[in-house]
């Protein structure tokens, strides 16, 4: 018995094109663009694509290899180069304190701005306040010493004495001022308030020099002296401040209230 033969397979194909949905026939037509695409990119590729090597900085060598780095600062320039202390424009506004233990003053500089400046600090480069009296203030610069006072703008030089050959006294005046200072300690007796010393009361029978030409007797109470507290530090300074005053006033409490003396010299 002969058996039939296969159908041709266009023929196959055709009727199975026929039976498929006009969907289906929409995504058979994309696919068989996309194959047509691709093997048209593969004709024009020539597969002589080579590898880039991307350029770069060259490494750095290895710590151990690297040669060490020093910085040496520049010299100073010689002192004729440097720039002098200027003391034009400024201004004294203000003294506390004052005498060998030191003391504060208020200085205006050129740009209007107020410093408070302790004895022993530089506040300009080249000047430093080396200290401070009654109605002026002493600065200290590489060309010598110069004074400021009060109500002059600037500071003029200063002609120092030479200092006193090695082993020789030290001047009368300082022996006067340690002892005064001695005697004021001793018979001054400092008043608390709030845990500050607000004063210093006179005790009875002590020998204060130049206090009693002022009119203070024992029991007084002095509160201020040139208008600063009497303090610690004002007490050690009262020697001082009394010998480098033409006047010295004293604010003092007596029986209760305040009254004011001056001391003429």
């Amino acid at each position: 018995m002969a058996t039939a033969a296969p159908p041709r397979l266009p023929m196959l194909i055709r009727q199975r094109l026929a039976a498929l949905s006009p969907r289906e026939r929409v995504f058979l037509g994309l696919g068989a663009a996309a194959l047509l695409a691709f093997l048209f990119y593969l004709m024009l590729r020539d597969g002589s694509e080579e590898p880039v090597e991307l350029i770069g900085t060259p490494p750095l060598p290895p710590a151990s290899v690297a040669a060490p780095v020093t910085y040496a600062p520049p010299p100073p320039p010689p002192a004729s180069m440097q720039p002098a202390a200027t003391t034009g424009g400024l201004v004294l506004i203000g003294v506390f304190g004052g005498g060998p233990g030191g003391g504060t003053a208020v200085i205006a500089t050129p740009d209007g701005v107020q410093r408070r400046i302790p004895v022993g600090r530089e506040f300009q480069p080249g000047l430093t306040l080396k200290a401070v009296g009654i109605d002026h203030v002493i600065l200290g610069s590489a060309s010598g010493d110069q004074k400021l006072e009060f109500g002059k703008a600037g500071a003029t030089a200063v002609v120092s004495a030479p200092p006193p050959p090695a082993g020789a006294s030290p001047p009368a005046s300082d022996a006067i001022r340690r002892a005064e200072t001695m005697a004021y300690r001793l018979g001054l007796q400092p008043v608390k308030s709030d845990g500050r010393v607000t004063g210093h009361q006179i005790k009875a029978g002590a020998n204060l020099p130049h206090l009693d030409q002022a009119g203070l007797v024992a029991g007084d109470v002095i509160l201020s002296v040139n208008g600063s507290v009497l303090n610690e530090e004002q007490l050690m300074e009262l020697s001082w401040t009394i010998a480098n005053s033409n006047s010295t006033e004293f604010e003092v409490l007596r029986d209760g209230r305040k009254i004011k003396l001056a001391l003429q010299r």
